[in-house]
Order: structure tokens, then sequence, then C-alpha cells
């Protein structure tokens, strides 16, 4: 009979423990359901670190300047920068009487016609979005960038960004004010434009196939890729000295440049501690400041020692030409000199299980943990890598996660109200 009460009290014992284990349990989550403390989280998304080398540089290229044999209103059948073939017909040039009233005229006709592209940027079709805000944005940007080239002395793309200034100012008057006078100036100065294309005129081919410009900057003999071929750190900065002190004036019969190629060569004087970690013959990615930050990969093919100004000179070759970029002569820019790709993740969401690094996540209101591989170390943050290879208990963090970037009592599995 004893034997038989034994077998009865120990099951209801169990029983008992399990149901106050299952009340412990709920109660648990029911409390942590209310009172649980706030939950900060981001979402985990790839992004790339990079370390980068900033300065200023100068373009080389082989350039020819033409010239006719008057000066006069140039009217030209070409876009800046476009390709031509051998005997292409480039403009026609309306002489006039004397070389001054010629001068006159070329630069007259030469600033009307900016005017007009910046008008017929300016005009704002019925099939374009365009609201003030994002307009004002875009003035706002302009306006820094002209005061950091200000800044800098930088007046090698002050042109351009005053232009681009302007366009955007037209604009916002057009989208603010119906009685905009941007139609009616432009009407206006394309009548003007006419009365400079009166009188006889002769018409100006290319000799050879090339790549055409309208405005020379003089230093073309200068800058050229044969200076490259032993260039000494003596004659670079002479270079230099030459570009930022000389007062070149262009005889007024010259109208435009051809380069025969596409290929054009950028020179940046970098620390020589970091000029290190350069090397010869690979590929580098430089972005223009100028040219609103556009990026280009270049070969860097040849270093030059500087070491008496603690620098070393990177010569750097490209052969591409992207629509409406800008080579002007001297340009700010930026190598990157490595990067690294992977998922962001704050040091303080940070955590060790089971003797491994990672972080919390949160998903359907449960927290579970998540491996990572640092790759890179900043400030407060580092990156982890992306697709790693789940074995074990725990997989490794992904993108498009939540992950918990505070909390306590934090563990794999826990149940968050």
């Amino acid at each position: 009979m004893e034997i038989k009460k034994r077998r009865l009290f120990l099951p209801r014992v169990a029983m008992l423990v399990f149901i106050a284990i299952v009340f412990v349990y709920t109660g648990y989550h029911i409390a942590n359901l209310f009172f649980t403390e706030e939950i900060k989280t981001i979402i985990s998304g790839v992004t790339t670190e990079g370390e980068y080398v900033s300065g200023t540089g100068y373009v080389f290229r082989d350039e020819t300047l033409l010239s006719s044999e008057s000066a006069g209103a140039v009217d030209y059948f070409v876009k800046d920068g476009e390709k031509i073939s051998a005997n292409q017909e480039i403009a026609n040039l309306y002489e006039v009487s004397s070389e001054k009233e010629g001068a006159l005229a070329k630069r007259m006709l030469f600033l009307t016609d900016k005017q007009i592209e910046i008008l017929e940027k300016s005009t704002i079709s019925g099939a374009e979005a365009v609201d003030l805000s994002s307009l004002r944005d875009e003035a706002g940007d302009n306006y820094f960038k002209i005061l950091e080239l200000l800044a800098d002395r930088n007046t090698s793309e002050l042109n351009v960004q005053v232009e681009n200034m302007m366009t955007v100012t037209n604009k916002m008057s057009v989208l603010a004010d119906g009685n905009s006078t941007v139609s009616a100036s432009l009407a206006m100065l394309k009548l003007q434009r006419e009365k400079y294309l009166t009188g006889s005129h002769v018409s100006l081919t290319a000799s050879r196939s090339g790549y055409f410009y309208y405005t020379p900057d003089g230093f073309e003999s200068k800058f050229n890729t044969a200076v490259l071929d032993e260039l000494t750190a003596d004659e670079f900065y002479s270079l230099v000295h030459y570009y930022e002190t000389a007062n070149l004036r262009i005889s007024d019969t010259v109208y435009g440049k051809l380069a025969d190629t596409t290929r054009w060569n950028f020179v940046i004087p970098i620390s020589q501690k970091k000029a290190e970690r350069f090397e010869i013959n690979k590929e580098y990615k430089l972005t223009f400041k100028e040219n609103n930050n556009t990026t280009l990969a270049m070969t860097l093919k040849k270093t030059v020692d500087a070491s008496a100004k603690g620098e070393t000179i990177l010569v750097f070759e490209c052969n591409r030409l992207p629509e409406n970029f800008s080579l002007g002569r001297c340009q700010n820019a930026q190598i990157e000199l490595s990067s690294v790709e992977g998922i962001y993740v704050p040091f303080s969401a940070m955590e060790r299980v089971d003797g491994l690094r990672g972080v919390y996540v949160l998903r359907g209101g449960v927290v579970y943990f998540r491996k990572v591989d640092i790759i890179y170390r900043g400030v407060d943050y580092c990156i982890v890598a992306e697709n790693g290879e789940d074995e074990g208990d725990y997989k490794y963090l992904g993108t498009n996660e939540l992950i918990i970037t505070n909390g306590k009592n934090l563990f794999d599995g826990r149940i968050l109200g």
C-alpha cells in the first residue's frame, strides 16, 4: 500500500513542478510584454568604406591649336568635345574690316551663344518634372561649390559652376513666376546672334580627325604627354609655377583646338608616405570635384620622386572621355586607396555568445543571435562580411535584418512584446 501511494505521489510532484515552470515562464514573458525596455534597432545594409588621398593635379594631353588667317565671328557646326573626321566642316568664319572688330565680333558671338545655351537649359518642357524645393537645393549646392573654388583660388572650373548656378536660378524664376522673362530674353538673343552672322564668310574645315574643343587655355604646348616621358620633380613644379603665374594671351585668330585621341594624363603630387601604397600599372578610382564628383578609373603609369618636398608625383593615364566631362587644366581629385564592402554595425550592438562575436536581431518579436566577421573597424562602428557560411547553432548576419542596438538581458529566443 505504501509503495502504491509513493507511485501516485511522484507523478503528482512532477506535474506540480512542470506547472510551476510553465507558470514562471509564462509570467516572465507576460511581464516582459508589459514592462520591457524600449528597444532600438537599425536595418542592416551593405555599405562601402574607403581610404582616400586628396590633392590638386594637372591635365596633360596632346592638343593642337587651330587658327584661321583672320579674326571674326565663328559660327560652330559641331559641339564642344565632339569627335570630327578629316575634311569635316567645323564652322563658318564671318570676316570683318579690321582685326580689332573681328576679335570683338568673335567674343560677342561666343558670349551670346553661351547665354543662349544657359537660357535653353533653363526652359522647362511639359514632360520635365521639376519642383521648386529641389531647385533651391541645387542652387545652394552650386553656391557652396563656387565659394569653395574661390577659397581654393581654383578658377579652372569656376565658369562651369557659375553657368550651372545661372541655369538653376533661371528655372526657379520660370517656376515661381509665370511671367518670367526667360523666353523673351532667349528670343531677343537669337535675333541678336543673327546680326553677327552677316557679310562674307569662309568655311573652316578639319585637316585631320580628332576631338574638337572651342576654347584653348594657352598651355597646350607645355602640358603635353611628351613632357611626361622624362619628367623630373623640378620640371613638374616649374610647370605648376608657370601655370599659376603666366599671363597668356591667345591670338584672336585661334578658333579651337584638336586632340588626336581620347588619351589624357592626370599628374598629382601626394605625400611620400601615402605614395608607398601605390603600385605601377594598377587601376585606381579618381573622383574629380570640379566635374560634379565624377569618378573615373585611371591607371598609374609612373611615379616621380619629389623627396625634397616630402612628396611623390603620381602620373595617371585614362582613355575615357565621359560626356560633359571638362578637362580643365587644374583639378582637385580624390584617389581611392582601398575599399571594403560589407554590412554596417555600430559597436553598441556587438555582443559575445558562446565565444562568438555577433549581434542580436529582432524578427517577428523574437530575438535571435547572429554571428559576424569584422573586416573593417571605424571609430564607433565596424563593417562585417556579408554572405557568411551558416555553420553551427547560429546564422551569420544578413542584409535587411533589424539589428538591436541597445537592450538588457537579451538572449537567443527571447520574446519581446
